[in-house]
């Protein structure tokens, strides 16, 4: 809903960055949800003994690559005095996959393998390979690029002979003018593609090539003075997954951040 920052060297720069708000990327979060569940539902349904699914179950991913798994060292939320609220069990959804690697020699070891494990994170341009060792394949999956890959790509609208068409003789029955020929010229090739790039979309690929970009949606900055506490605009966050990027004149400063929140958040 907006909030402020405060700085104590009066010196930082705040940059609040979320993963892009659009339509693809709810999509990309629905897909990873629906195969997530349809994982857990059809172990239930096939387990021997009565299971049940735990009574926090939810399905929890990650930003990008670059949040750490480690609760205790990302941001958390404190109490007047500065003092970290204590945490319970928080972990991140886990995909096991049935795809097994034949070719592992381990498999002919072993009476029983571990299967392939890995997080879902929003944004990527690259799926995080594992150890390599045993199953384990992968560490992370973008969810906007196995999406993205895996989506029917748009075709484009059918297309006829430029030229024939202004040439027929029945095509020109009714053509009293010439300016028929250019507008039918303009039908067949301008505006017959889509206006963005199929192949990619803002959270998968950046100028680096790192595949980590985010949307940056507020900025706020302090100065001395009255400046030291500055205002944040109000934004929307997938998942409430806000990675904040600060820059400091003098790296020892503390900021604080204050955001207000809507707690019920928005259906994706």
């Amino acid at each position: 809903m907006g909030g402020l920052i405060k700085d104590s060297n009066n010196d930082s720069v705040v940059r609040m960055n979320v993963a892009p708000y659009t339509w693809y990327t709810k999509n990309a979060l629905r897909r990873g949800k629906r195969i997530f569940d349809r994982m857990i539902n059809q172990r239930i349904g096939e387990a021997t003994t009565k299971l049940n699914k735990s009574k926090y179950h939810d399905f929890k991913v990650l930003l990008n690559n670059n949040q750490n798994l480690d609760a205790t060292t990302n941001a958390l939320p404190c109490d007047a005095a500065g003092h970290a609220y204590n945490t319970g069990e928080w972990q991140y959804s886990l995909f096991v996959s049935e795809d097994v690697d034949w070719s592992d020699p381990l498999l002919n070891s072993n009476a029983n393998r571990n299967a392939d494990e890995f997080y879902g994170m929003i944004v990527g341009g690259t799926n995080i390979a594992g150890t390599g060792t045993g199953q384990d394949r992968w560490s992370r999956i973008s969810l906007t690029k196995s999406w993205l890959e895996t989506r029917p790509q748009p075709t484009a609208d059918p297309t006829v002979d430029g030229v024939a068409v202004t040439t027929d003789p029945l095509s020109n029955l009714f053509d009293e003018t010439d300016a028929d020929d250019e507008i039918i010229a303009n039908l067949t090739t301008r505006q017959d593609e889509p206006p963005y790039d199929v192949d990619t979309c803002p959270g998968i690929e950046d100028g680096g090539g790192t595949g980590q970009n985010l949307q940056r949606v507020s900025m706020a900055a302090t100065q001395s003075g009255a400046g030291q506490i500055a205002m944040l605009n109000g934004f929307s966050a997938l998942c409430g997954l806000i990675q904040v990027h600060i820059t400091q004149g003098n790296p020892s400063g503390q900021v604080e951040l204050l955001l207000d929140v809507e707690t019920k958040g928005v259906k994706i």
